[in-house]
């Protein structure tokens, strides 16, 4: 049961609000009570409220003030604004100053109250489950002591420790065994990282990177190719620096290690890795200079279809092909992607593949080169479909513009087949999803009968004008639940939603999941 503060100096008011609410239906109890700011910060150490319902206009201390002192005192409460109209302007205030609603106290929304109680109890709940794993984060990295081992490390690449004997004897201090006639240095980094990095909260992002070092580890120790030391670097990056009295960790022997990682980390993390190894060295001292080399052939993982390791010994260095190639492939996109042949796009796809395959230029170079055909592409819609990723793939970006501009084919030879005032329906639709969306403004944006748009539009979609809305509104929330860009109750608004709970109940009905629940199920699990 959540705890309620109410904070009014009126008593009738706050008598109001105890009577109104189905206090234990919404799992919740009135927990205290105070009549102005300073009455009520007491009571916040005397009952620890969960969620605080304030007035803005109060004597001694004022609504505004008080949310500014509890956001000091006790962040952990979760403040909703009590306001008149005439107020409305100050729980505006309220809202940019860290409230997470507001209730008007006259007429009482019951529909709209209970919103602002789910919005704070959900905040609740995310801060909650974020505090135990940062707990349990802490309690771990403590346990491995990983951040003197990111410390050293920097402090190697830095050149702060840069002779061999300085870096034994701060190694010894932390028990790294770095005593030994052989080194190989391998270098691994979450594969898209970028697209990965988004899924999470920054303040997760630490157990993240715990989680995958304790699968290396343990998958190390498994194995057991010998001595090694395990380092992380920036967040989705690691070093392996395999130790020995001889040179024993060949190729074959690295690509295991490397594939035997692969199954949990996918099983567990939802994610691949790609790998550099350096040659073996014999000077500890080296250990910067092989790190600046090995990172570079991360790079190379750009010409991969599928990930695996990297090694220094053989690799070909990046090549910038001759003009006249790359011209006229230039030259003949436009009129690949706008031959009605997809076999001709088709072509035109293995060309580019085959032209930068066989000169591999840096993957800067390629993925320029490759922004330029897509910026001459007509449709923002197209180009935006097509756009290369920093951390993607040859294969990738040729994939995503290959599906992009056939995708793009598809749906231009369906708008053909539409009637013109379905169309312009559909597109009007799309672009207002935030907007209150009835049958009189559509028909009425393309100029025909509400009764008229309703037939039309079933039978050349197949839906009726609200069950086509509704779906968009849908797919549209489940987009940005991946992006995470906004907060659930801020996203249903996006999506036309006026309730939150309303946006939760037909989300659920239409997906069989809540909005976290499916947020959690497309977020890759973390198993420690």
């Amino acid at each position: 049961m959540k705890r309620i503060l109410i904070v009014d100096d009126e008593p009738i008011a706050r008598q109001h609000i105890r009577a109104s609410f189905p206090w234990e239906a919404w799992g919740a109890y009135i927990a205290g009570e105070a009549a102005n700011g300073e009455e009520a910060l007491r009571m916040c150490r005397e009952v620890n409220p969960d969620v605080a319902l304030i007035d803005i206009t109060m004597p001694v201390m004022d609504g505004l003030t008080l949310l500014e002192q509890l956001r000091s005192q006790f962040p952990q409460v979760r403040c909703i604004m009590l306001t008149a109209h005439r107020d409305f302007e100050y729980a505006q205030q309220a809202m940019a100053g860290g409230a997470l609603g507001y209730i008007l106290k006259s007429p009482i929304d019951l529909k709209a109250a209970r919103t602002a109680l789910e919005r704070a109890y959900s905040d609740i709940e995310k801060e909650s489950e974020l505090t135990a794993n940062i707990s349990l984060r802490n309690s771990l990295i403590r346990n491995y002591r990983y951040p003197l081992r990111k410390e050293f490390l920097e402090n190697v690449l830095s050149g702060i420790l840069s002779r061999r004997d300085e870096m034994l004897k701060r190694g010894e201090e932390l028990e790294l065994r770095l005593q030994a006639d052989y080194y190989t240095l391998c270098l691994f980094r979450i594969d898209h990282l970028s697209q990965y990095a988004v899924k999470y909260q920054p303040k997760e992002l630490p157990l993240i990177e715990f989680s995958m070092l304790e699968i290396i580890r343990e998958v190390l120790d498994g194995l057991a190719l010998g001595q090694f030391e395990l380092f992380p670097c920036r967040f989705g990056t690691a070093a392996v620096l395999f130790t020995g009295s001889r040179a024993p960790f060949t190729p074959a022997a690295i690509s295991e290690w490397w594939a035997e990682c692969q199954a949990p980390l996918r099983q567990y993390m939802s994610i691949g890795l790609g790998a550099a190894c350096s040659n073996p060295f014999t000077n500890l001292a080296r250990l910067r200079m092989e790190f600046v080399q090995t990172e570079k052939l991360l790079e190379h993982r750009f010409y991969q279809e599928q990930p695996r390791p990297v090694f220094a010994q053989g690799l070909a260095p990046f090549q910038e092909p001759p003009k006249e190639p790359v011209l006229a492939a230039a030259e003949s996109f436009g009129e690949a992607w706008h031959s009605p042949q997809p076999a001709e796009w088709e072509r035109w796809i293995r060309s580019a593949r085959d032209l930068l395959l066989t000169y591999r230029p840096h993957p800067q170079w390629a993925r320029s080169w490759l922004k330029e055909q897509i910026a001459a592409l007509p449709e923002p819609e197209l180009r935006e479909a097509a756009a290369v990723a920093e951390d993607a793939t040859l294969h990738e970006c040729l994939s995503a513009l290959r599906d992009a501009v056939l995708d793009w084919r598809t749906k231009e030879q369906h708008k053909k087949q539409l009637r013109p005032e379905i169309a312009a329906a559909i597109q009007f639709i799309r672009h207002n999803l935030d907007q209150e969306l009835t049958l009189d403004l559509i028909a009425g944006k393309i100029q025909l009968s509400t009764s008229h748009l309703g037939h039309l539009f079933k039978k050349e979609t197949g839906f009726s004008v609200i069950d086509y809305i509704l779906d968009q509104r849908i797919e549209a929330a489940k987009a940005w639940l991946l992006n995470g860009t906004y907060r659930n109750y801020e996203l249903a608004e996006k999506v036309g939603f006026n309730s939150y709970s309303y946006f939760c109940t037909v989300f659920k009905k239409h997906t069989g999941l809540t909005p976290n629940e499916f947020k959690q199920a497309n977020k890759p699990f973390i198993s420690t």
